[in-house]
């Protein structure tokens, strides 16, 4: 898989839909799109919207380079819920997330938040 790009500057970001995906689960574990790599000027924090949802219940993780997180507090986002979050990112990162369940389809879409 290819990373999406998303350059963060020091000028006002556009809003971008950088990830949108409905399919299949992969095996539990397994990255549910292409990364989100990260450039940025020093200094710069940007922020991204995640909204998901799944046919199964489960845990989704967000994987920056060695460190992981587990979103919603670690507790399993039930089947056919919309969960949304939002996280921040730096340059230099390539942003992943997987999910602890298979079977079922999910639907995942990140965008970058406009900053002003």
């Amino acid at each position: 898989m290819t990373a999406v790009s998303y350059v963060m500057g020091n000028e006002p970001d556009k809003s971008a839909l950088l990830v949108s995906k409905e399919t299949d689960h992969p095996t539990a574990g397994q990255v549910l799109s292409d990364g989100i790599a990260v450039t940025a000027s020093p200094g710069i924090i940007g922020y991204l919207n995640v909204m998901f949802s799944s046919t199964v219940s489960g845990v989704l993780t967000c994987t920056r380079g060695s460190r992981t997180e587990k979103l919603n507090g670690g507790t399993a986002i039930d089947a056919g819920v919309a969960f949304a979050e939002t996280i921040e990112c730096i340059g230099g990162e390539t942003i992943n997330f997987t999910f602890s369940a298979d079977g079922g389809t999910y639907k995942l879409r990140v965008g970058s938040v406009i900053q002003r």
